[in-house]
């Protein structure tokens, strides 16, 4: 260890033993600095701090009585139990106070209200605020002398709403003003003062001012309001009448009554006065200008007269003078003659099947014809003496007219009109449609008359040139034509149906196209095997469905079954010789041919032919098959036979490998060139002794094919 290590740890130790004591002594023995205000305010945190040393020797007994040192405390706030606007209370002002002694000695709470003083004991005290606004001071006092500081707040409460009055104007009679009446309001408020004075007329909507003029007639209210500005109002409502119009006076004439000044008989006239509002007092007239005479009714005789009547409301109100003139009194007794005529093109069963014209001739002798009118089953009256009909149903026209007398004669005409065709149509086949049959075929639609129904419907299936009775049930119809009686062709199927009006409708029809013969089949009678056999399927009225060509190998082989889509149909059939499933040679012989055609209904024809195979006919070179057990019924593709297609051999002469055995078993080369010549040499002997030049061209070509 070096010195300076030496020296450093010296050092520690050295003060280590310095510090040492003061760190270990108690604190308890240390003495607490002086308390200052920041421990010994009203609410000490220590209270024991603030006390004097304990005497000597540490002995008990009683602490000494603590000398008052700090003032009490006290908060004051404001409660309203109904706020107004403005900062005003509306109700329950009151001032909460709340006091406390730091020492515990009782507080007395003190103070005004906006100068009124008051005093009660605490800690807590409320007082109930008057009305008005103003500044609130409040202290608090202890029993120990000592006081806190003059608190003080703000109030305004104001519990009374305004005061209003109303000032109403006009001439007033008998609880009714005749006149327009003003209104004006006055109001006041002692306390938080006037914001706001509105009206409001008939319970309409609220209008800021103080006075109007009401002009309208009738039963009115009016309200006024008053608003302070603590949000306090008052509403003033009154009601008043206003007749400013005398009574309404009119005559009301019964008796025989005519027009233009024409009556029948004696006239009876009601003089009838009205007042809306404060009523009648009195109703007078006078004749041919006469006294006044109180009363309401008069029977008038011949002349002509003048009558006049006036009346008086309960408020004075006098009525204009109403003048009841009759000149001129006539007198016309006699109605009108009218009498009624129809035109129109006339059906069955009183049905009109066209427009219908309704006319009316009238006259009158003494004060003559005024108004001649028309109208249509029930509608409106209109001037006119004719009415043309062009809308189907059931109708009545009737017409009136009226002399200047006011008599009038009315008649009225009945019809029936239906000028709209019955209607048809077929549902199956379709109306409109062309459809091809075979057999029977059922022919269904129906057939309608909205109006006056269906009498009759007929079918045609000749397009029209002869008819038959349909039988119907609601106007359905079912018909079942049998076609095999009829000729293959174009047939056109046409419906119609007759009203009960004689109405006929335009036809319906559809497009039948009948095809009971099955198609035509044409086969070449018979070919030899190296030929292509000619046939022919042409069909019909009916589309062909297939064609099945059959190649009868029996007995000792399956059958060649070859079916074709009637629209890839070929027009010449060759044959491999191949019978069944492939896997036999057709031995020498005749095979009949069979071609059967079908169309799309089934209908089937068929013609026969025979594929002659010679004795000395080439072998069939077959492939070498496994598993051949079962022939299969599959079509097999057409292809020329393996004897003398030109395609057969190319594969012999690029592969030198001996030939398959055929079924006929002829031996291999030399045996093969053998067979091969004396079947050439056999072919020739029959080529050249067959007559028919086409045989010896095709027995040329085949000299060439093997070569």
């Amino acid at each position: 260890m070096n010195r300076a290590m030496l020296g450093l740890l010296l050092c520690a130790a050295l003060l280590l033993a310095l510090v040492g004591p003061f760190l270990n002594a108690a604190p308890a023995q240390l003495k607490p600095a002086p308390l200052g205000n920041i421990y010994c305010q009203p609410r000490p945190l220590h209270p024991e701090l603030c006390q004097d040393d304990p005497p000597p020797g540490g002995g008990g007994g009683d602490p000494p009585t603590p000398v008052p040192t700090y003032p009490p405390s006290i908060s004051a706030s404001l409660a309203c139990a109904e706020p107004g606007t403005n900062g005003w209370c509306r109700s329950g002002a009151v001032l909460n106070l709340s006091a406390s002694d730091p020492q515990g000695y009782g507080t007395t709470l003190s103070g005004d209200l906006a100068g009124a003083p008051f005093s009660c004991a605490g800690p807590n005290c409320s007082q109930a605020l008057p009305a008005g606004s103003g500044t609130i001071h409040y202290q608090a006092t202890a029993t120990s002398g000592l006081s806190s500081g003059v608190g003080s707040l703000s109030f305004a409460f104001d519990p009374v709403p305004p005061v209003t009055s109303l000032l109403t104007t006009g001439s007033f009679v008998a609880g009714w003003y005749i006149t327009d009446v003003t209104l004006s309001a006055s109001a006041s408020d002692a306390t938080s003062g006037l914001a706001l004075l509105e009206y409001r007329l008939d319970n309409g909507n609220w209008l800021a001012g103080d006075n109007l003029t009401v002009s309208a007639e009738g039963l009115h209210d009016i309200d006024f309001r008053a608003t302070d500005n603590a949000g306090l109002s008052t509403t003033t409502a009154h009601s008043f009448k206003i007749d400013k119009t005398p009574p309404t006076v009119s005559f009301n004439m019964t008796g025989t009554v005519g027009a233009n000044g024409w009556y029948n008989g004696p006239l009876t006239l009601q003089v009838q006065a009205t007042d809306a509002l404060s009523g009648l007092d009195s109703v007078e007239y006078r004749l041919d200008n006469a006294n006044w005479i109180s009363g309401s009714q008069l029977t008038l005789g011949d002349g002509a007269h003048t009558l006049q009547a006036r009346a008086t409301d309960k408020v004075g109100n006098l009525s204009a003078v109403s003048v009841a003139g009759l000149l001129d009194l006539q007198v016309d007794s006699t109605a009108p003659t009218l009498t009624t005529a129809l035109s129109g093109q006339l059906g069955l069963a009183d049905w009109y099947v066209s427009d219908v014209t309704a006319t009316a001739s009238v006259s009158d002798v003494t004060s003559g014809i005024a108004l001649t009118e028309v109208r249509l089953d029930g509608d409106s009256w209109q001037a006119g003496s004719s009415l043309t009909v062009r809308t189907d149903g059931l109708h009545t026209v009737d017409f009136r007219t009226t002399d200047y007398a006011g008599n009038r004669t009315s008649a009225s005409r009945s019809f029936k009109l239906d000028a709209t065709r019955p209607f048809s149509s077929f549902s199956d086949p379709l109306e409109g449609t062309t459809q091809k049959v075979a057999g029977a075929l059922l022919l269904s639609g129906k057939s309608t008359d909205a109006l006056s129904g269906l009498a009759q419907t007929e079918i045609s299936l000749d397009g029209g040139a002869s008819w038959q009775l349909l039988p119907q049930t609601d106007g359905a119809w079912v018909y079942s034509w049998d076609t095999a009686h009829f000729s293959d062709g174009l047939y056109t199927i046409l419906v119609h149906a007759d009203d009960r009006a004689g109405n006929r409708e335009n036809t319906a029809r559809v497009r039948i196209i009948v095809g009971n013969r099955p198609p035509n089949v044409t086969v070449q009678a018979s070919w030899w095997l190296w030929e292509a056999g000619r046939f022919q399927v042409r069909e019909r009225q009916i589309a062909l469905r297939d064609v099945t060509v059959r190649i009868s190998c029996a007995p000792y082989h399956p059958d060649v079954v070859r079916i074709y889509p009637g629209d890839q149909l070929p027009t010449e059939l060759k044959w491999d010789r191949l019978c069944g499933n492939g896997a036999y040679a057709a031995e020498s012989g005749d095979y009949p041919v069979t071609i059967t055609a079908c169309d799309t209904f089934g209908q089937c024809a068929e013609a026969l032919g025979l594929i002659r195979v010679p004795f000395f006919a080439l072998p069939v070179l077959q492939p070498v098959r496994e598993n051949v057990s079962t022939p299969t019924a599959a079509p097999i593709p057409t292809a020329r036979p393996a004897s003398i297609q030109k395609a057969a051999p190319a594969p012999i002469a690029q592969q030198p490998a001996p030939m398959p055995q055929a079924k006929s078993k002829i031996p291999a080369s030399p045996l093969g060139v053998f067979a091969m010549s004396a079947f050439a040499l056999g072919f020739c002997i029959v080529a050249l002794t067959d007559r028919r030049p086409r045989a010896l061209h095709r027995l040329a070509q085949t000299l060439r094919e093997l070569e």
